[in-house]
């Protein structure tokens, strides 16, 4: 990977004034976030180097070349390289940072960079883009990070620039059949040198593909087998950097968990796959990182799933119960029960929301000839009637 020295050079030589405008803009942003700002610490490279030297001792995420291969089959993340390029996406030059700071129709969107008081913050992602490749984030403790799951409905000509990785997910994605009722599933993130997320696991239930269109980013990659307080979520202030994380907690949670905790570098261009309940933290490596997710549900995921919510209920898979010995029948399925269990296992608003959800995967599976899990039909046919 490029020298942070080397990025920042090659950033700045691209980049326009830091107007005056723009500085006041983010400011009153980051007063809303309280965020620290330490003028003269160029920590980022100070974090760097002593990250170089515990690295070694990490395991890592394989990185396989352009394929296309079902990753949904995979147990453990991976990284797809070159996949940009492969897969033809628009976003390859539209992304471009100076390009969507200076000429992409989008670039007076304003999108979210966190929460104050229950609001959201929001900046124009000109704006965003003129502060990563300007060098102020290398001075602030903790600079800003754009994470905005509603970018589609407030610069919607960013769409233009990917399509969904058919061939390496090819199942469609059953949370699409919730229509407008859908829970937030995509995000773009932009994130400044320094900048990323902290800890955490995606909505639960789904796997997630992540594409790193510009920039580098690090990630941590934790087995969901640890709990939150394995993994030290919610252990930092919220406006600590993410790389105090890497570099505080990662080191002894690798050393107690071995093979469980995976690290990678993620190149410019490439996908990275993450395995439904897989633990994860980011670190923005560049001047500046633009980069694409979504999380998916599938129908061989909530085939399993909805499995185990009957298991919950005290009802078996395959027609047993959870002994292996007497028959279940339909009529021992609780719909109220199973709509419940299928409402927390998704996050979803409520029962009624899940039971709309139900219904359209029945009939999905109907119409494409699947076989539905045990139950299923039953608890969805009450609700059809």
């Amino acid at each position: 990977m490029p020298s942070a020295a080397s990025q920042t050079e090659a950033a700045s030589s691209h980049c326009t004034a830091f107007d005056n405008h723009v500085r006041r803009r983010l400011d009153a942003a980051r007063r809303a976030l309280e965020l620290a700002v330490q003028p003269d610490c160029r920590w980022f490279e100070l974090a760097e180097l002593r990250w170089k030297a515990i690295s070694s001792s990490f395991c890592r995420v394989d990185q396989i070349d352009a394929t296309t291969e079902d990753l949904t089959i995979r147990s453990e993340p991976v990284v797809v390289l070159d996949f940009v390029r492969s897969a033809n996406w628009p976003a390859a030059t539209q992304w471009e940072p100076a390009f969507l700071r200076d000429h992409h129709p989008e670039r007076q969107a304003a999108l979210s960079v966190g929460e104050a008081s229950g609001e959201e913050v929001l900046v124009l992602l000109s704006d965003m883009l003129a502060y990563c490749l300007d060098e102020a984030p290398a001075r602030d403790a903790t600079p800003f990070y754009l994470w905005d799951p509603r970018f589609g409905e407030r610069a919607p000509g960013l769409l233009d620039g990917y399509r969904a990785p058919s061939d390496l997910i090819p199942e469609p994605d059953l949370m699409a059949l919730m229509g407008s009722e859908r829970p937030p599933y995509r995000w773009l993130a932009v994130g400044a040198t320094g900048s990323g997320c902290d800890v955490h696991q995606d909505p639960i239930n789904t796997c997630a593909w992540n594409v790193l269109v510009h920039g580098w980013k690090r990630w941590a990659l934790i087995h969901p087998s640890l709990s939150v307080e394995d993994v030290w979520a919610h252990d930092l202030d919220d406006d600590a950097a993410t790389a105090l994380w890497f570099l505080e907690r990662l080191p002894s949670i690798a050393q107690k968990h071995g093979a469980r905790v995976l690290v990678v570098d993620q190149p410019p261009g490439s996908l990275l796959y993450v395995p439904v309940g897989w633990w994860h933290a980011t670190w923005c490596l560049s001047p500046v990182s633009v980069a694409i997710t979504h999380n998916v549900v599938t129908w061989t995921r909530f085939s399993s799933t909805w499995e185990g919510l009957m298991r919950e209920s005290g009802r078996g898979v395959a027609g047993l119960d959870p002994t292996g010995n007497a028959e279940v029948g339909q009529e021992d399925v609780d719909p109220g029960d199973l709509l419940a269990k299928l409402t927390a296992a998704y996050g979803l608003v409520d029962a009624e929301q899940a039971g709309r959800w139900l219904s359209e995967i029945s009939r999905y599976a109907a119409d494409h000839g699947l076989e539905q899990p045990m139950g299923m039909a039953r608890v969805a046919s009450s609700l059809m009637s």
